[in-house]
């Protein structure tokens, strides 16, 4: 049974990632925050809640309180890595869906949205791939957003949960929003999507999410092009450093990130004669790093153009920094002569007394 069946689809000529690429349109500003996301907070009092429920459930309510109890672990494990994976600051850099003429939720939350919805009967690292796959065939997903999608596959499932729960019994009801996205799977019976939406938590805690960004990403699949033929070979902490260099260098260029890494690749192509120039890495992370700055007209923020210009004068500011730390250590002791009204000869004394112990304080603090 090939990827493609594994999507539950009305007309199986459509492929329903690129559908679904086809129908997103980009804001240039950062999203709104998720309901969900901005209540976590109140989550494990409505945890809490749901469990004295399940405990004694209403005979309708039976099976979905077997799952509940039987994997209350895996939902609060879920809730903790929200909290510890999706800081603000990670989540403002997503980009945003524009809808109705108004900025909306994450490109990657809408998407997390419509894999469960599609994936039958579960996710899986092979799934989640193709269904990528495709989705970059018509519009290409930042670095940001693919390390983003486990987080937003557990909101979504959270957000069913939820869901699904206030539909079994009236007093569990969410203490959030439910989104649109959540509210086109309400076609499935409670009972259902509760087992599913734990079911997909579990799939989602148990994949190898480094192998999925190894597969997937398109910054990826242009710098193992090295012309010095590197990059294919390092481990995945270093060729994951590359692919933050050119996310960051996205975020202050005109260039997104898959038009700076071919740039990459077209500056180390032109040095092939050079061993160290042909591999991409002397260009984002070596003395090559202004060239392509310089190309991609990328503008630096005021903080890293102070440190460039200090690691170009390390000597100089070194010794600057070493003779203000012997002027400084001189205060103590010219304080005290002052006060003590010392002739010229005691004030010699005292300086020279003085300089072997201001050398050493200089040298140890700089």
């Amino acid at each position: 049974m090939n990827t493609e069946a594994r999507f539950s689809e009305a007309d199986p000529a459509q492929n329903p990632a690129q559908n679904l690429a086809h129908t997103h349109n980009l804001s240039t500003i950062k999203p709104v925050r998720v309901a969900l996301y901005r209540n976590l907070s109140v989550i494990p009092e409505w945890l809490e809640k749901t469990k004295a429920y399940c405990r004694d459930p209403a005979p309708e309510a039976v099976r979905a309180a077997d799952w509940f109890l039987d994997n209350e672990y895996q939902i609060a494990r879920a809730v903790r890595g929200l909290r510890n994976d999706l800081s603000i600051e990670f989540y403002n850099r997503l980009p945003a869906l524009w809808v109705d003429g108004r900025r909306s939720v994450p490109r990657i939350f809408d998407l997390a949205h419509s894999l469960i919805d599609m994936a039958e009967p579960q996710l899986t690292l092979a799934v989640i791939i193709q269904f990528v796959s495709d989705y970059q065939k018509i519009s290409p997903l930042t670095n940001a957003e693919l390390w983003a999608l486990p987080s937003m596959l557990r909101l979504a499932c959270l957000e069913h949960l939820v869901d699904s729960f206030q539909h079994i019994d009236d007093a569990l009801a969410a203490p959030f929003d439910i989104s649109a996205q959540t509210k086109r799977g309400r076609a499935r019976r409670p009972v259902d999507r509760i087992a599913r939406s734990i079911t997909n938590l579990i799939a989602v805690q148990a994949i190898k999410w480094p192998d999925f960004v190894d597969q997937t990403s398109l910054i990826e699949a242009r710098l193992s092009e090295d012309p010095a033929g590197v990059y294919p070979r390092m481990n995945f902490d270093t060729r994951d450093r590359y692919r933050k260099c050119i996310e960051q260098l996205a975020d202050r260029s005109t260039l997104d990130e898959i038009q700076i890494a071919r740039e990459t690749l077209t500056l180390a192509q032109s040095r092939s004669d050079c061993a160290r120039k042909s591999h991409v890495g002397f260009w984002l992370i070596d003395a090559g790093r202004a060239e392509l700055e310089q190309e991609i007209k990328y503008k630096r923020s005021i903080s890293e153009s102070l440190i460039r210009i200090a690691r170009q004068h390390t000597v100089t500011l070194y010794f600057c920094a070493l003779i203000c730390g012997l002027l400084l250590s001189f205060i103590v002791p010219v304080i005290y002569l002052s006060r003590n009204e010392a002739g010229p000869w005691l004030w010699i004394a005292g300086l020279l007394i003085s300089l072997i112990p201001a050398s050493l304080l200089s040298v140890y603090t700089v």
